[in-house]
């Protein structure tokens, strides 16, 4: 069964995101109601966000499509029998395997364990994912968000944002991780839900 976080323009978060920035208010206004489906497959979550590191959105659709179709569920146990030359075939990266089957492993040896994942603090989750190879922060942000369903999360090193936000505050150049990660505080406790409104509206070029 899928869960899902459902934001609408008067619900707690946005209502307090437009009280706090005219600027996001206007596109929230303009976005309206916001589905965020939780990824509840941890394992598959996490791999998915991996193919998608450092590539265009369009391309990480095309390789996950592949991947997806290598085995009927993507569980540790069927990715660890799959010969390396079988998932390159898909597009997946050198590296992006070894991050990918390091992962396995770290799952298959209970050195990660995702169930105790859920009863983290968002840092403790982070230093947690971070010790699988190819995992850094912008990583374990992303599954926090999208798995987990953290409200607080502000991922300050992501290209997307960094243009939504020259974009929406007209920027003359793109700014830096600090000085957004300055602006976003003024979002906190929900900046995972500005980030959202961002992200869609990039998808939707409400913003360039």
């Amino acid at each position: 069964m899928k869960k899902s976080i459902i934001f609408t323009k008067n619900s707690t978060e946005a209502a307090k995101l437009q009280t706090m920035d005219p600027e996001l208010a206007a596109l929230i206004d303009m976005i309206g109601d916001y589905t965020l489906v939780l990824r509840t497959d941890y394992f598959k979550s996490l791999i998915r966000i991996i193919v998608g590191q450092q590539i265009s959105v369009k391309a990480a659709k095309t390789i996950w499509g592949r991947f997806n179709s290598l085995c009927e569920t993507i569980n540790p146990a069927a990715i660890n029998v799959l010969e390396d030359d079988v998932i390159r075939e898909t597009g997946i990266s050198k590296p992006k395997l070894i991050y990918i089957k390091d992962l396995t492993q770290k799952i298959l040896s209970e050195e990660i364990n995702f169930k105790e994942l859920e009863n983290m603090e968002d840092e403790q989750v982070i230093r947690q994912l971070t010790r699988v190879k190819g995992v850094g922060r912008w990583t374990a942000e992303m599954f926090l968000i999208f798995s987990l369903g953290r409200l607080d999360v502000f991922s300050a090193n992501d290209v997307g944002l960094k243009r939504a936000i020259k974009s929406l505050y007209s920027l003359a150049s793109m700014p830096v991780t600090e000085e957004i990660e300055e602006l976003s505080f003024k979002w906190k406790p929900y900046r995972s839900v500005s980030s959202l409104y961002l992200w869609s509206a990039l998808d939707q070029k409400y913003i360039k």
